[in-house]
């Protein structure tokens, strides 16, 4: 009988030996800070946060939630960025969280060597408190006198779709939360949306111009109730050209709710 069981302890030890390589043919090597894959970034989403005017509590809420959905669609080994919307005259917006999502339990689906509980709790740990934090330290952030939207998302385009790690990224996804009416002393849409073939032929246009790299746009839209008259029809379609001639698209634009 000892033939017999020294070939099961073969086959356990087979299987154990399978299940380790399984393992690590999964694995990438990572940032220890980040979490992100050193070969490159499997996807990236770079989220931008315009509080540059005050929301009321309901809005509060929506944002949150909204981010909170934002954060459990980040796959496996993909790039999350949240950005504060403020003026980039000295320097670039600097990201308020960066980081990869390290897979949760979902992404076990191999019930030989996956662990579903552990992999829900690495995730949490790692990627998700840590996202949560910020969303809570984006209601903080002070009302500001002007909305450079456009400057905004030519220094998120850089920062983030500009980055080495980002240029095989299976998916590139812009978010925008905003109200989408940029004020600054070059350009205010509060009396109305600029018609872009004219807009292109300014001075300004190809200051603020980015280059969007075929990333997909998603605009969660801030509804003003004194701004009515400006978030209409000529509003959405000024953005929609705007990213199309900036090398991405507009896919979604709904409100914020």
């Amino acid at each position: 009988m000892g033939w017999v069981y020294g070939g099961i302890g073969v086959v356990i030890i087979c299987g154990i030996i399978t299940a380790a390589v399984l393992l690590n043919l999964h694995r990438k090597e990572t940032d220890p800070v980040t979490g992100c894959p050193k070969d490159g970034y499997e996807s990236i989403t770079s989220v931008l946060v315009d509080l540059t005017d005050p929301i009321n509590p309901v809005q509060e809420a929506a944002l949150q939630n909204a981010l909170l959905k934002v954060r459990d669609e980040v796959p496996k080994y993909g790039r999350l960025e949240i950005y504060p919307l403020k003026p980039t005259i000295t320097t670039a917006i600097e990201p308020l969280f960066f980081g990869c999502s390290p897979g949760s339990g979902r992404d076990e689906d191999n019930g030989f060597y996956g662990n579903p509980e552990l992999a829900n709790r690495r995730w949490k740990r790692m990627f998700a408190d840590k996202v949560d934090a910020v969303i809570n330290e984006l209601q903080k952030l002070p009302p500001q006198q002007n909305s450079p939207l456009l400057e905004g998302l030519q220094s998120v385009a850089v920062t983030s779709l500009g980055s080495p790690l980002a240029a095989n990224a299976s998916t590139k996804r812009i978010l925008l939360l905003s109200d989408m009416i940029h004020h600054t002393p070059e350009l205010s849409m509060y009396k109305g949306a600029p018609d872009f073939v004219q807009f292109k032929s300014t001075q300004y246009y190809p200051r603020i111009k980015p280059t969007l790299r075929g990333a997909q746009v998603d605009v969660f839209l801030i509804v003003r109730d004194t701004q009515k008259h400006v978030q209409q029809p000529p509003l959405y379609k000024f953005w929609v050209e705007f990213m199309n001639a900036s090398g991405g698209f507009l896919q979604n634009w709904e409100p914020l709710q």
